[in-house]
This record gives C-alpha cells, structure tokens and sequence, in this order.
C-alpha cells in the first residue's frame, strides 16, 4: 500500500492512484476511436450501448470484452482475493465473519448513508457481539484498500464533518452487480457511484449537503465550494423538482452560481431562481474534457 511504501522510503515516492478503465479508456479497449463530437456522429448508439455495459459491470480492464457470466465470476473472485489478502492477511483479522458482513452490507446498501452506530445495533440484534470502535476500524480499512469511498457532509466546521454519518460508495459499479445482484432495481445509485469514482479520479475532494433537501455532491478546491452535482437516472415530473430543490439549497449555502444535474438522457440549460442549472446525460458527461 502508498503509505506502507511511504513509510519505508520516508518521503522520497510520488504516490498515482490507479483507478479502474474511465468510460474513454472502457471504449478505447473496445476498438471505439474517441473523435470529436462522437456523441453526435454513427458511433452514438454504440457507444450508448458500451455505456449500459460499463454502468453495470465496471471498468477492471481483464473483463472487458468477457461473456457476462465470465465477467461476474471474475468480479466475485476479486472480492474474495480482497478479502482473504488485502484484508484478513494485511491486517492479521481473527474475526473473518464481521468484516465479511461489512463488505456485503456496503455493497448492498452503496451510495447510502453509513451509521456505525446503526450498523452496531443491526449486528447486536442478530447477537454478533463488536465494538463501535472496532466497526470504524474494519471501515478504515475498507478505505485503505480502495474497495470503498466515504465522502462526508460538507460542511465549513470540522466538527460538523467528523459527527455526521458519511455515504460509502464502492471503487467499481461491478461488485455491485456481482456480489449483490442488484442492477435492476438500483440503477440510481450506479448513476450516483460512476460520478463519484469519476470525481475521484479527477482527483477532486467531494462532500455531500444535507439540510432541509439533499444534494449529492459539492466539490471543494482549497477550502473553497466550486461545484455542485444533482445526479438522477430516472427525471420526471416530481423527481425534477425534488432533485432541483435540494441543488439550488447547495448552491444558494456554498454561494455558487451554477450547478449540475447529470441523467439518463435529458439535455438542456436553464436559469431557475437565478441560477444557471445544466442537465446533461452521464454518458456524455464521462466524455467532456476535464
């Protein structure tokens, strides 16, 4: 691991996060030429079709252009080589059954907001006896070995932060859909998780806002708000106004002037109460210059 390297060469390293394929890597490996203005050209529905892919089953380069029951078998084996070596051997853990169950509970319930002290009750009742203490750790761990991300509330006190649960998204949409089987009816938070690793991998320190309504993502850049992102793959009506809500209150506490709102396939900007509000799909969105 970085730090364990940084340890042993006391400051002389510079550390790159390598990350699974980006959606312009995914289609590169799949023979598409990344032209200018390929949204608008032959290959769009190709691409959009790669899209889907990519959305359910991820970007670890060995699965690309493997059969769907060969890709889930895949997944699941480097869920298992993570637990067993990146976890239980890295960190010498005795008690296998309680982080095992953590990292099931994770990849269920990703892009949801995480309470070690829920998480503490739920075990209690089903007679799994753990400390908080040892739940935060195990979850600590999680991070360090990138299976997860926890973005906290934001929030310009600290204190605020550190109190509040943070939300858990997952490194690749394909543990999700190999180890919890849940694609179908949670497409939301696979829209949600592909921003975030996104994000990270532009490398740009992300938070969510909560208040009266939700938004899910502000972006911070030297203690400064610079961005906020709504994401929602299934807009209509009522859902249109509740995620625009929770944006515009992002937007109006962080002083912002415009936001983003990423969906399945809606496409246009428009000005509401002052702010400048663009919709735009995710596919597309993966391909924009960063």
């Amino acid at each position: 691991m970085s730090k364990e390297i940084a340890t042993q060469l006391r400051g002389r390293i510079l550390t790159y996060r390598i990350f699974p394929f980006s959606f312009k890597e995914f289609l590169t490996a799949h023979g598409i030429e990344l032209k200018k203005n390929i949204e608008y050209g032959k290959g769009r529905f190709k691409v959009k079709k790669l899209f889907n892919e990519y959305l359910r089953f991820g970007g670890f380069p060995e699965t690309v252009n493997k059969k769907e029951d060969i890709k889930i078998r895949m997944l699941q084996e480097y869920f298992d080589v993570l637990f067993y070596k990146d976890l239980v051997e890295r960190y010498r853990i005795r008690n296998t059954r309680i982080i095992k169950d953590l990292m099931h509970y994770l990849t269920t319930n990703f892009g949801r907001l995480f309470s070690a002290h829920a998480y503490y009750k739920l075990l209690s009742s089903r007679d799994l006896k753990i400390s908080k203490n040892t739940i935060l750790e195990y979850l600590g761990y999680l991070e360090d070995v990138f299976y997860v991300f926890l973005v906290p509330k934001f929030s310009f006190s600290l204190k605020e932060q550190l109190v509040n649960p943070k939300k858990a998204y997952l490194s690749d949409n394909g543990f999700a859909t190999a180890v919890a089987f849940q694609f179908s009816k949670n497409i939301g938070h696979f829209y949600e998780n592909i921003v975030l690793v996104e994000l990270k991998r532009r490398g740009k320190e992300v938070y969510y806002w909560k208040d009266n309504n939700e938004c899910d993502f502000v972006i911070m850049e030297r203690n400064k708000p610079v961005g906020a992102i709504q994401v929602c793959a299934e807009l209509n009506e009522r859902t249109e106004n509740r995620e625009i809500r929770g944006l515009l209150e992002a937007l109006e506490a962080t002083k912002l002037k415009q936001g983003l709102v990423i969906t399945a396939d809606k496409e246009k900007e428009e000005t509401i109460k002052g702010k400048k509000i663009r919709f735009v799909p995710l596919w597309k969105w993966l391909l924009e210059e960063v």
